[in-house]
């Protein structure tokens, strides 16, 4: 049986990423996106990814991943480069039954992609360059999206018909065909917006 980890690591001290970690939130990034020397943000990305990818190598971990080091969490990195999503328009959400208060991004017109490029592939690239092991990326699944999103636009706009373009070809089989590792939380929906996630691991 193959070992492997869910996908994200604590960032080490000296990259100051804001994320679910830190408390950060996505104005947080905004604004360190902004002030960032987008140069030097990358070699300590890079550097940090090594180290992760080390740790789980030197434990024996079978299919690694790159810790999501450079997102600021599982979810807002993929869509900051969708379009429909504000990172701007943020409304403070309560959720998980009163567990938990967070300002959301919002969906304030049709999610689908931005162009035909895979949207995680260069990332993945980039982290499987720094090993043999294989190493895969963690994409989330539109019902996870919608449960950390706020829907901003008419009612008569269902949430079905605001995300599932993000199911289409470019959003996820230009990407999973190209990996050869990919694991990732996948939904279906049916016309009640029931749904089940499966995990997938794939060795193509």
């Amino acid at each position: 049986m193959l070992t492997t980890v869910v996908g994200s690591y604590p960032k080490p001290d000296y990259l100051r990423i804001p994320d679910y970690f830190t408390d950060g939130t996505p104005a947080d990034f905004n604004d360190f996106q902004r002030a960032a020397d987008k140069e030097e943000l990358e070699k300590q990305i890079t550097l940090a990814i090594r180290e992760v990818i080390q740790e789980q190598i030197d434990i024996g971990i079978d299919v690694i991943t790159d810790g999501e080091i450079r997102r600021e969490n599982f979810v807002y990195h993929f869509c900051r480069q969708l379009d429909g999503f504000s990172f701007d328009q943020l409304e403070k959400v309560t959720y998980g039954n009163g567990a938990s208060t967070e300002y959301f991004p919002t969906v304030v017109s049709e999610v689908k992609p931005r162009d035909d490029r895979p949207i995680v592939l260069d990332h993945w690239k980039a982290s499987q360059a720094l090993t043999e092991h294989p190493v895969k990326i963690t994409i989330p699944g539109p019902m996870t999206i919608i449960g950390t999103t706020k829907r901003k636009l008419h009612a008569s706009l269902s949430a079905r018909s605001l995300y599932l373009p993000i199911i289409s070809p470019v959003g996820f089989f230009h990407v999973y065909r190209a990996f050869h590792v990919l694991s990732f939380f996948y939904a279906f929906f049916a016309s009640s917006l029931s749904f089940s996630f499966f995990s997938l691991l794939s060795l193509i």
